[in-house]
């Protein structure tokens, strides 16, 4: 089935800002020509901007200035001296709020992008938002064979 009726009122094809491949995406970006495409020149573009946002923002002297008072708070934190907070919080207790990515299994073999893409394409097509797990589950069953390891008995050998 094509991108007919139903399906074309909803998504369109556009193509990626970088490696000029063509994806699903949906309606409301079909102007847009800066999109990245979800096999990895999204989060890729993301990293960069982050890493030039992060770059301008430590150049200025209150950021400087802010760093030199955490370095220096930092050092001061020791086993005997328990009225200095330590810094890294205990985020082991209760539901936390993770997202999707945070809560993603990272031992999974599947990228984080690329089912999200899926799952868009499921909700396109089915109508209705399909969890990620469900999805991963269902690649390994269709996927197993191709994933599981491989022994010398399987080669002929």
């Amino acid at each position: 089935m094509g991108l007919n009726g139903l399906h074309k009122a909803t998504v369109c094809l556009q193509t990626c800002a970088e490696c000029q491949v063509q994806f699903l995406t949906s309606k409301s970006n079909l102007k847009r020509t800066d999109l990245r495409c979800p096999f990895g020149c999204r989060r890729r573009h993301t990293r960069e901007a982050a890493a030039i946002r992060s770059h301008k923002r430590n150049q200025k002297k209150s950021a400087k200035t802010k760093k030199q008072q955490l370095n220096r708070k930092r050092s001061l934190i020791t086993p005997n001296n328990p009225k200095i907070e330590s810094p890294v919080s205990d985020c082991s207790s209760g539901d936390s709020g993770l997202n999707d990515e945070e809560r993603f299994s990272p031992s999974s073999i599947w990228d984080f992008d690329i089912l999200n893409y899926i799952r868009f394409l499921l909700k396109t097509v089915l109508g209705e938002k399909v969890p990620l797990i469900k999805i991963e589950n269902q690649l390994k069953e269709v996927f197993g064979w191709i994933l599981r390891p491989r022994t010398l008995q399987d080669r002929g050998g």
